[in-house]
């Protein structure tokens, strides 16, 4: 797979129709919101859960160069107990399903920290593929432990 800016699968999707201005402005407002986005986000392949895309914030929180996102699927970054429940989410996307659930990722350097992921489906190239937000709900879930002790 080649290395894709943290956009360019919005920009292809409009090239592909390519049915004038109107869906460049829009690829671009996409890549705007996306790239410019303050929570992780990413775009993974329904089928192998390679990623095609992260943006920014991804690329920070996650510790992995743009390159090194693109050689890996989004099982790599889930905490091994949760692998299975990620799988059975990702299957019950649909156009009216759009789960959002609070699981564990691991970061490039090891660490390990919960994330509220929110999952909406894409269909662009005649393939679907998941978008994915990560807010890492981290230390709002060691605050609510310590209250309980």
């Amino acid at each position: 797979m080649s290395a894709r800016s943290g956009w360019s699968i919005f920009e292809e999707s409009a090239e592909r129709r390519q049915t004038g201005t109107k869906d460049l402005e829009i690829a671009t407002a996409l890549e705007l919101i996306f790239s410019g986005h303050p929570l992780a986000m990413w775009i993974v392949d329904r089928e192998s859960l390679r990623f095609l895309s992260a943006n920014e914030a991804a690329i920070e929180k996650y510790g992995y160069t743009r390159d090194e996102f693109l050689e890996i699927s989004v099982t790599d970054i889930s905490a091994d107990d949760d692998v299975r429940a990620l799988l059975n989410e990702i299957a019950s996307v649909d156009a009216t399903r759009r789960p959002s659930f609070v699981c564990q990722h691991r970061l490039r350097d090891g660490k390990i920290i919960d994330v509220e992921l929110t999952l909406h489906l894409l269909g662009m190239g005649g393939r679907h593929q998941i978008l994915a937000l990560a807010h890492d709900v981290t230390q709002r879930n060691e605050e609510k432990r310590k209250e309980q002790l």
